[in-house]
């Protein structure tokens, strides 16, 4: 009798998605799932690192979308024991715990990895677009182009920008508060090379 409970148990619990936290972690895991983690990090006004601020994100497909057509998204939580790396594809599972006690960063969810499935390097000459001005009306104009005499960089991250020979034109259309995005390929550590402005 106790091992029929116990099996009806184990199978309520599958169906329900009910996953028990084996690791001792504050709460349930809610969610146990396949991430492909984009080779660039894209500019965000609110992630899981810089709440409200401008910054940059990972972005992600998750699931059945892994290897589809569907665009990478940003990923809504922190994920633990996670190291990006410009270009590389990571494939990793994940799974997603609520916390009986936030954290500092004010998560009361988190993300931590259980398993790193994959590493692929991405071409050099592969491109990627980047939103480095958004305009959203005549009063809200955000920038996330920093620049320092002659260094420019992504704001609230370290990415730098090599600009090439398109430096004065972004600093243009920054200063005319164009809404601008920017083609880049990838450099050294932490660099974006800029190919082409487009403007929208």
């Amino acid at each position: 009798m106790k091992n029929t409970s116990f099996l009806l148990f184990y199978v309520l619990c599958t169906l329900s998605s009910c996953y028990y936290n084996k690791d001792g972690d504050d709460g349930p895991v809610i969610s146990i799932s396949n991430l492909r983690v984009n080779h660039y990090q894209n500019t965000t006004i609110s992630s899981s690192f810089t709440i409200g601020d401008p910054g940059v994100e990972i972005t992600v497909q998750e699931g059945s979308d892994i290897g589809s057509d569907r665009e990478f998204q940003a990923y809504p939580y922190p994920i633990e024991g996670f190291e990006f790396q410009q270009g590389l594809i990571q494939d990793i599972k994940v799974k997603v715990t609520d916390l009986e006690n936030p954290r500092a960063d004010g998560s009361s969810t988190i993300a931590t990895v259980i398993e790193f499935i994959s590493k692929t390097s991405v071409s050099p000459e592969t491109t990627f677009n980047i939103r480095l001005t958004q305009k959203e009306n005549t009063d809200t104009f955000v920038n996330w182009v920093h620049n320092d005499t002659s260094t420019f960089y992504i704001i609230n991250s370290t990415i730098s920008i090599d600009c090439n020979s398109l430096c004065n034109e972004l600093v243009t259309k920054i200063e005319n508060q164009e809404e601008v995005t920017g083609v880049f390929t990838h450099g050294e550590e932490n660099t974006y090379i800029l190919q082409e402005l487009i403007t929208k």
